[in-house]
């Protein structure tokens, strides 16, 4: 996996259904999904910004 928006995550990641938007300084709505990686335990975070091509997976909180 690559932090690069779009990139595809792997197939052990399930979405945990914690899942929202944010809107930062008025920008673009920014469209984030948590999975859980049912392997490993590791929860993971996509965020979606389209004005953002690095945008993408990181380690969830």
């Amino acid at each position: 996996m690559t932090g690069k928006r779009h990139a595809p995550g792997h197939d052990a990641l399930k979405p945990t259904g914690k899942n929202f938007d944010y809107r930062p300084h008025a920008q673009a709505v920014i469209k984030v999904t948590e999975y859980k990686c049912q392997t490993c335990g590791t929860l993971w975070r996509y965020e979606d910004d389209k004005n953002d091509d690095f945008a993408g997976w990181s380690f969830g909180e």
